[in-house]
């Protein structure tokens, strides 16, 4: 543990002294080769092998603790900075927003309103405040359901679109999609009985539900597989530096 404790505290004094020379040196040192490219990709690389090199050492072995111990801190302490970055980017982006009368101005003096009078009440009277709750539940809440219930609609617009029986997969779709639709309510149970022939011998309920079991599962699974597959080659992109699109436009 001492050891762990030296090196947190190593990292602490360094990333210190990095923010200092930053601010005193200013332009010079920002628009340094080193800092702009070469240490941000060697800190990717050796947090990213320790990362994966952890899996790798049995749970019981002490170097494991240390190393998830180090890991979960330090995904806390990142977190923090990069929320208070966040934070100070959302609200400096809107105040050029609003100073400069760009398209739709007025939205980010609503936004900034609502920021900073929740910030207040938040940090005067927490989570459990009277004023805090009402913004809560009178006010956020309905917000993010009415985003839910516009969703819906641009999802059933999808649909329509998508299930048009233009080709013989967009009829199996279409066809599928039918099926389980009337198996998941009563009164699809209703209109298959009226169906000739086909509602003698299969059960509408018990057909969707093998749709679901069978062909829904299969293609999560190879969906599932193709994007772990795809995520394992873009961490080792990331990992070697081919891949630098988190440096931004100027890579």
């Amino acid at each position: 543990m001492d050891k762990m404790a030296l090196f947190n505290g190593f990292l602490i004094v360094f990333f210190i002294v990095l923010f200092v020379l930053l601010i005193v040196m200013g332009q010079t040192l920002r628009t340094s080769l080193f800092l702009r490219r070469k240490l941000p990709l060697a800190f990717c690389f050796i947090m990213g092998v320790t990362m994966i090199f952890q899996f790798f050492i049995p749970p019981e072995n002490s170097l494991y603790k240390e190393i998830e111990d180090l890991s979960t801190k330090w995904i806390q302490i990142i977190s923090s900075f990069a929320l208070v970055i966040g934070l100070i980017s959302l609200v400096t982006m809107n105040f050029n927003k609003i100073s400069r009368k760009y398209e739709d101005w007025q939205y980010s003096i609503v936004l900034l309103l609502g920021f900073f009078i929740t910030i207040f009440y938040g940090l005067r009277d927490g989570f459990e405040g009277k004023e805090f709750d009402f913004i809560f539940n009178y006010m956020y809440v309905p917000m993010q359901s009415t985003m839910f219930s516009i969703l819906a609609f641009f999802v059933a617009s999808a649909a329509f679109r998508a299930f048009r029986a233009r080709s013989r997969e967009a009829t199996l779709l279409l066809t599928a999609a039918v099926i389980v639709m009337l198996g998941r309510v009563e009164l699809g149970s209703v209109i298959w009985s009226y169906i000739p022939v086909v509602s003698r011998y299969f059960d509408v309920s018990e057909l969707a539900q093998w749709i679901n079991t069978v062909f829904t599962t299969a293609g999560q699974r190879a969906i599932l597989l193709g994007a772990s597959l795809g995520y394992i080659a873009a961490s080792f992109k990331i990992l070697l530096g081919i891949e630098r699109s988190y440096f931004g436009s100027e890579e």
